[in-house]
């Protein structure tokens, strides 16, 4: 997994990440973390369900406007099953479809009613997390998430091991 936060989260690019506080305040993390670490080294050091419960907050925050499925695209290729909670169990009924809500932004989450906009989204986000920190289901949830040690090439050559951007 050679991608950063930023890849996976497109809105992350198009922020003015000094107002966003929750991702400048990681003391574990380098700056600019989510554009530059790749994924297996923030969730080594975050956690999935951490970096869910971050994300939500932002989203709620920084990005109510954004649908859900465009503040994490990933969502798409979900299996619901993955994110079978009460709160999401009563959100995708009101919502009458999994695309529809993917669709709904995180201020119309707020506004429905019955519907508990943070449990909601924190549980969408995190199971992709899990998935991403575990993808061979639930034998590799007992397992460290496998990284290289930060500052190393494959092949020890001491090079920081940075995200790829696309052009």
């Amino acid at each position: 997994m050679n991608f950063c936060l930023s890849d996976l989260v497109p809105p992350l690019r198009w922020s003015d990440s000094s107002t966003i506080t929750l991702l400048t305040g990681q003391p574990d993390l380098p700056d600019a973390w989510w554009r530059s670490l790749p994924m297996p080294l923030v969730l080594a050091a975050i956690g999935p369900e951490s970096l869910g419960e971050l994300l939500t907050e932002i989203a709620l925050e920084h990005w109510p406007a954004a649908a859900v499925g465009d503040v994490l695209p990933a969502l798409h290729v979900l299996d619901p099953d993955e994110a079978d909670e009460p709160a999401v169990a009563i959100a995708l009924d009101r919502a009458g479809s999994w695309a529809g809500l993917l669709a709904l932004t995180s201020r119309e989450l707020v506004d429905q009613p019955f519907i508990q906009a943070r449990p909601v989204l924190n549980t969408l986000f995190s199971a992709v997390l899990v998935r991403l920190a575990h993808p061979h289901g639930d034998q590799a949830a007992h397992e460290p998430v496998g990284h290289e040690p930060v500052g190393h090439e494959a092949g020890g050559r001491g090079r920081a091991r940075v995200c790829r951007r696309r052009g």
